[in-house]
């Protein structure tokens, strides 16, 4: 199964300077509790700027992370499981692969254009939305959601 796990602000907020626009939400916990249940025991796919702006290594989950370099580290030095340098199959074909190789649950949690694309032949998809009328400082946009979401 392919899944999406991402959150936003209201204007589609999606990071700011490596870190979550919404630090310090009151919700942002049990976000992290219900990110934390929705991809135990999966393998986790993001881009390098996700893996690099993680505090650790997320445990109990294959780190897969997209990237021309493969020397990205987390907060804390801890390296990813897989670094794959090129998608010549493309991202759907690649995920599909790991699905069925492991036979493990994929979930894409970042970058924005990772997400986006995958949010198209997704089987599930956990997204939360932080609410700030003011909107919260952010140096990247998710692009434009599908209605669906």
């Amino acid at each position: 199964m392919i899944k999406v796990a991402f959150a936003t602000g209201m204007y589609r907020e999606f990071g700011n300077k490596g870190s979550l626009p919404w630090q310090g939400h009151p919700n942002q916990k049990h976000d992290f509790t219900a990110f934390k249940e929705f991809t135990k025991d999966c393998i986790i796919v993001m881009g390098r700027h996700t893996f690099a702006s993680l505090p650790f290594r997320l445990p109990n989950r294959m780190n897969v992370v997209i990237s021309k370099e493969n020397n990205v580290r987390a907060s804390n030095g801890d390296s990813a499981d897989t670094y794959v340098r090129n998608l010549n199959v493309g991202v759907r074909s690649y995920l599909e692969n790991l699905d069925k190789y492991f036979e493990q649950d994929v979930v894409v949690i970042g970058g924005a254009g990772l997400v986006r694309e995958t949010l198209d032949f997704a089987d599930e998809v956990m997204y939360t939305q932080f609410h700030n009328r003011k909107g919260y400082k952010h140096d990247v946009v998710m692009p434009l959601l599908p209605e669906y979401i």
